[in-house]
């Protein structure tokens, strides 16, 4: 088994245009004011639709991360007990779960690796690019490799805000997207 895969996770809000939804069980792009006018259509709220993000994830936890259970939500891992995991809830009352339901989400794929990242996909490590946003205006290119050395560390990923970071996937021809 490979450390890291691909997972939708459902995101909070309305579908709106530019993004991905679930409607049973399959996966679609909002090109349109289509919810919208759905919604004015029937004159309530459109729910069975789904705003989704697809997202790198990792069952490699450490104590003090956080983690998404499958049905309970996100908590902060605080102990280890064999294949349980005490837990401080933050969206529900558990404190003890299995490990086998909870994963960490390393951040969200390119949108241009929709075209071949399925969920449930898995990545070794030469396989993901992690991409960290540089709006200073040092670059041509705002979007820079995440390199880990003597001043940058894995803390400093997992540190930084999620609209300033991307997953870039490598393609079967060996270029990352």
């Amino acid at each position: 088994m490979k450390p890291y895969f691909a997972k939708f996770i459902p995101q909070p809000g309305r579908v709106e245009t530019g993004d991905h939804y679930l409607f049973e069980g399959k996966v679609y792009f909002c090109k349109g004011s289509i919810m919208k006018e759905l919604e004015e259509l029937y004159d309530r709220p459109i729910i069975e639709y789904q705003k989704i993000k697809l997202c790198l994830c990792s069952r490699d936890i450490k104590i003090g991360d956080e983690v998404t259970h499958t049905r309970y939500g996100k908590m902060i891992v605080k102990n280890f007990n064999g294949s349980w995991l005490s837990v401080e809830p933050k969206e529900s009352q558990y404190t003890d779960v299995q490990r086998k339901d909870v994963f960490k989400v390393i951040g969200e794929i390119s949108p241009d690796a929709w075209n071949y990242v399925k969920e449930g996909d898995e990545f070794d490590e030469h396989e993901i690019n992690r991409q960290w946003y540089d709006d200073s205006g040092s670059s041509d290119n705002s979007w820079m490799d995440f390199v880990v050395g003597k001043y940058v560390t894995i803390e400093d990923w997992d540190d930084t805000l999620e609209r300033f970071k991307r997953i870039q996937i490598k393609d079967q021809y060996g270029h990352f997207h």
